[in-house]
């Protein structure tokens, strides 16, 4: 059960990023219009973080100055059940895709400390430790009134909840290899779609997202197989956490959008090309016992490590 809140701990992100539609209230106000349900929620960014002035006191919805705009500091919202409307984050995209990129940082942090503890105190005791911690810390942050104390709980919790993945065994550079070439194809394909064909736009992009679940997996469990025994798991958490830089710019790329609709799709697929190419230059750890020192670790799918490991079974 502890194990298993780790991913509760790692998907929870996709409700709290969901972009929501809004409108400035003080616009609504002045038109009197009564209830939310009435509003034509529009995308215009005046329109939604910008108010016009109305000329006097008496004045109705279409005698405003149309040259003066004042900020706005309420909205109406589509969805007032989103994590938008609850914080009040209208017209602050950056507040929306913050939680993400926190959520990565404090993973970065953890396994920096995490992995070290596990050589220490063993791997059953911190999986324990860090999902009970996790649900604790996750139980705390949805009662969080403030948007910081959410994003501070966030990037807590998942430095202690969001540490641990499974690895499983199959063949390795072959299927990391595919995988990555599979997601950079679906990717890099998505922006050039038809317009109008939207549910193939979002098979595409889900396939491409499927694919790099798997590489992901994959990527841990021959990062793992690389390192010696007594240090595995301290270079294996350390290589995690400098996989999270990308973790956390990944949450900002949605910003992206506003330069061009198809930018985000661009980069994930070329940083999935550019990494099955590095891989090419991988050895293959499937055949290989794990590595108990540095030197057998520098052999790792060479001929010559395999003569060892059949000298050893003599």
């Amino acid at each position: 059960m502890a194990f298993a809140s780790n991913t509760f701990t790692g998907s929870h992100f996709v409700f709290a990023a969901e972009y929501v539609q809004y409108k400035c209230n003080n616009s609504v106000e002045q038109c009197n219009v009564n209830a939310p349900s009435n509003v034509t929620f529009d995308t215009q960014f005046d329109q939604q973080c910008y108010a016009r002035v109305p000329l006097d006191e008496a004045a109705t919805c279409f005698e405003v100055n149309q040259s003066t705009l004042v900020p706005c500091n309420d909205w109406v919202y589509e969805n007032p059940d989103s994590f938008v409307a609850e914080f009040q984050l209208g017209c602050q995209e950056w507040k929306r895709t913050l939680v993400g990129t926190m959520h990565s940082f404090g993973n970065m942090i953890g396994l920096l400390f995490i992995g070290p503890l596990s050589d220490s105190i063993g791997r059953k005791k911190a999986i324990i430790m860090t999902g009970v911690l996790g649900g604790a810390l996750g139980l705390v942050r949805s009662f969080a009134t403030n948007y910081w104390l959410y994003v501070v709980l966030e990037m807590i919790e998942a430095a202690v909840g969001d540490i641990c993945s499974p690895a499983f065994m199959f063949k390795r550079k072959k299927p990391l290899i595919l995988s990555f070439l599979s997601a950079a194809l679906f990717f890099l394909l998505q922006p050039f779609l038809p317009s109008d064909l939207t549910w193939l736009s979002i098979l595409f992009f889900l396939s491409g997202k499927f694919m790099a679940s798997i590489f992901f997996n994959i990527t841990y469990l021959v990062t793992s197989e690389l390192f010696p025994t007594h240090t595995r798991n301290s270079m294996h958490a350390l290589c995690s956490s400098l996989g999270r830089i990308g973790s956390i710019l990944a949450p900002q790329t949605p910003l992206l959008l506003s330069y061009w609709v198809g930018l985000p799709s661009i980069l994930f697929g070329s940083a999935s090309l550019i990494a099955a190419i590095v891989t090419l230059f991988v050895p293959d750890t499937a055949d290989d016992s794990l590595p108990d020192t540095v030197h057998q670790a520098e052999f790792v799918g060479s001929n010559e490590r395999r003569k060892e490991q059949e000298v050893e079974l003599i």
